[in-house]
């Protein structure tokens, strides 16, 4: 595909703003740094919907009007027929869905007058689906990002692997995420690019703040998935063992009052506290009056919080799921346990509690290598994929970090 030569890229997203995805803000806000123009394309409002974002975001569902979207196919029946009935092709194949392709091909008007180069989606999700078929009706090259809970919702849905034949290019945001597909769906390695979700890592702060070895921090939704519960049943052991400490929640999520519950039951409730929501600009204050973050999840792929976390120089208590072992080396930055491993979390948990010189040790080995997610150093790398240079080069080489933020 061609598309033109120019600075603007039609990003797509599911949700705009969305709490518990600042990683798009932050890779939009770099790639204005670097002198690109990023057009957003929403599917729906997010959830910081109605507060001052400062950007221009196009919301793909209030322009699905059924009656305009058949006249659209209509025009491209008699336009473009060739294209149109390459969409087709695809929904009669299973890689998009019937619905989709009915009220938003229309959306490739509006794309067009925006002029983009190339079209970059994150997720496998509808909104893929939406840029896959303006990326054919527009002959404008795709790139989707692959974060990881996108693709493993979707396994053994015959979309996952027409999609994947259709993109352009594939990105992905861990290397575990690359093995799994090129395992599972034959994906050649080659097609397949590994760029991270950067932080600005120059927001967190590296001194502690009332840090005094008993306070530890969890930041994430309030779902199942992120192992909360387990987490609390921890709680509960290392509260017998006698130590003396303090967990913060910070989070939102329909299974917050289910947590809250459970708390109760196990009678931790005196060293547990759920805070909900938080403002994003409030971060870095609470990881640095922290001494320990904590995220136990049954799935992940390069979760931005424990970025975060390192960038606050926190030693990470965390699971071997998903890019959390390429983050985090086991005895080094922090310690892995198996996801549902009460006793083994427990363990972990007392051991940062008692040992001051462990925390700092990990904690300054979490904050040096939190320079690899350095947010202007990952959109280089995302810029040079998506403009086909330096397809060869690894994210980012350790030996390459500022070893002058090491306190």
């Amino acid at each position: 595909m061609s598309g033109t030569d120019n600075n603007i890229i039609a990003v797509f997203v599911g949700q705009f703003p969305k709490v518990s995805n600042t990683f798009i803000v932050n890779e939009i806000i770099s790639l204005r740094r670097f002198g690109y123009v990023p057009v957003l394309f929403s599917m729906d409002s997010g959830d910081l919907y109605g507060k001052s974002c400062g950007y221009d975001v196009h919301y793909m569902k209030s322009n699905n009007g059924l009656f305009s979207a058949l006249l659209y196919h209509l025009w491209c029946i008699f336009t473009k027929p060739i294209k149109w009935l390459h969409v087709l092709s695809l929904v009669a194949k299973g890689g998009i869905n019937l619905k989709v392709f009915v009220k938003y091909l229309k959306i490739s008007y509006y794309v067009q007058k925006q002029f983009p180069s190339v079209i970059y989606c994150h997720f496998l999700e509808s909104q893929a689906e939406v840029a896959t078929m303006v990326s054919i009706m527009l002959d404008i090259p795709l790139c989707v990002k692959i974060h990881g809970s996108d693709l493993y919702c979707r396994e053994n849905v015959p979309q996952t692997q027409c999609m994947l034949n259709t993109i352009d290019k594939v990105v992905v945001v861990s290397n575990s995420l690359k093995c799994h597909i090129v395992n599972t769906y034959g994906v050649p390695d080659k097609d397949l690019y590994v760029n991270y979700c950067g932080i600005n890592i120059d927001k967190f702060s590296c001194t502690p703040v009332h840090r005094n070895g008993k306070s530890l921090l969890f930041v994430g939704r309030m779902i199942k998935n992120k192992g909360i519960e387990v987490l609390l049943h921890s709680i509960a052991e290392v509260k017998k063992s006698g130590a003396d400490f303090h967990l913060d929640l910070f989070g939102d999520g329909p299974d917050l009052a289910r947590f809250k519950s459970v708390a109760d039951e196990l009678g931790v409730s005196d060293v547990v506290s759920f805070y909900g929501a938080i403002d994003n600009s409030e971060l870095p204050g609470r990881y640095a009056q922290a001494d320990v973050f904590v995220l136990p999840s049954f799935c992940e792929g390069m979760p931005t919080v424990i970025m975060e976390a390192m960038s606050s120089g926190l030693p990470i208590i965390a699971t071997n799921v998903g890019g959390i072992p390429e983050m985090i080396d086991s005895g080094v930055e922090g310690i892995l346990v198996e996801p549902g491993d009460v006793g083994g979390l427990a363990e972990s948990i007392n051991r940062l509690l008692i040992s001051n010189e462990t925390r700092m040790k990990m904690g300054e080995a979490a904050l040096f290598k939190s320079g690899i997610y350095q947010i202007d150093t990952q959109v280089q790398r995302l810029l040079a994929i998506l403009k086909g240079r330096d397809m060869d080069t690894p994210p980012v080489d350790l030996d390459t970090l500022d070893r002058t933020k090491v306190p």
